[in-house]
């Protein structure tokens, strides 16, 4: 979330990128949050992840009062998937440094550990696969009625989604679950483009099928909510993560060439992702529990050692600009 918005945000926006300064801010905060977590100090690094979160919140809308252009409508899910992590980030500081408020601390962990992730992904995708695929991207500026309209809908879409997690705190009605998968499912539907192909577009429409299929399950199988999870963050946020971070690293660096050149190993990256996740999810249902687990995370650290082989040496690399762009 920060890598992209921090990167792409600017970029839309047509203002300055992030400064060394705040990126080195943001650097420094998330893994001190991890950190304070692998300690212990749980509410702590909640609440180091909310500062990091609201100092983020705060340098995006320093650069949107300044901005030149304006987003696509779609993105209105990315600023409702941000106050769900600042929302979830401080419900779960306040009840694990209380020691109370069970329900509370479940909706925390639903706007951060989901509405965080899962938001911004469904704002992102439609425009994001535009560009995978080299379709011209939809106006974004100006305010007519199908911006407004189109904006309207993921808002709705958005807060129908919390509405439901904050249902589940009060009901186990697999209904709710049903509803949400609905939601996501006629969104995603309704504003993904469905012609074109590429192995990044591909990874990406693989892991919002991912998504859809593991809210499907979830409400089909509510008491394998664990496993089913793993669906949506393995093979859902975790294939998003991966597409989205080739195209995004390739295209700065000025070898978007490599994609085509290195085909056969990036698919091979995306084929043991899912692996990993079927793996996990099948664990939670056979007596060969642990083989399941490590497996999936073998194929895991493959995917992640093959994409990371291929793609860090490139990191530090900047595409040159023209005098004139």
């Amino acid at each position: 979330i920060f890598g992209f918005l921090g990167t792409a945000g600017p970029r839309v926006l047509s203002v300055p990128h992030f400064t060394r300064s705040e990126v080195l801010r943001l650097f420094l905060a998330v893994p001190t949050a991890c950190a304070l977590h692998l300690g212990g100090a749980h509410a702590l690094g909640d609440a180091v992840f909310l500062g990091a979160l609201l100092f983020f919140v705060w340098s995006l809308g320093k650069r949107f009062q300044q901005r030149e252009d304006s987003p696509p409508p779609n993105f209105a899910l990315v600023g409702l998937g941000l106050l769900n992590g600042i929302a979830g980030a401080g419900l779960l500081a306040f009840c694990e440094a209380s020691n109370s408020a069970p329900n509370l601390a479940r909706l925390a962990t639903s706007f951060l550990d989901l509405g965080f992730l899962l938001l911004p992904l469904m704002g992102v995708a439609p425009f994001f696969l535009r560009r995978l695929l080299d379709l011209p991207t939809e106006d974004a500026g100006g305010a007519g009625r199908r911006q407004l309209r189109e904006a309207g809908k993921a808002i709705a879409a958005g807060l129908a989604i919390d509405a439901l997690f904050a249902l589940e705190i009060y009901t186990t009605n697999p209904t709710l679950g049903w509803a949400r998968f609905g939601i996501v499912a006629l969104y995603l539907g309704s504003t993904l483009p469905m012609r074109g192909n590429s192995i990044l577009a591909a990874g990406l429409r693989l892991s919002l099928m991912s998504v859809v299929s593991g809210l499907a399950l979830w409400a089909l199988l509510p008491a394998y909510r664990l496993p089913v999870l793993h669906i949506v963050f393995i093979g859902g946020f975790g294939l998003a993560i991966f597409s989205v971070a080739t195209r995004v690293i390739l295209g700065h660096s000025g070898n978007l060439g490599l994609v085509r050149r290195r085909r056969a190993w990036l698919i091979g990256a995306l084929i043991l992702i899912l692996l990993a996740m079927i793996s996990r999810f099948v664990a939670d249902f056979v007596p060969t529990r642990n083989s399941h687990l490590l497996w999936g995370a073998i194929c895991w650290l493959f995917a992640a050692g093959i994409w990371a082989a291929i793609m860090l040496p490139h990191v530090g690399r900047v595409e040159e600009e023209s005098p004139a762009g």
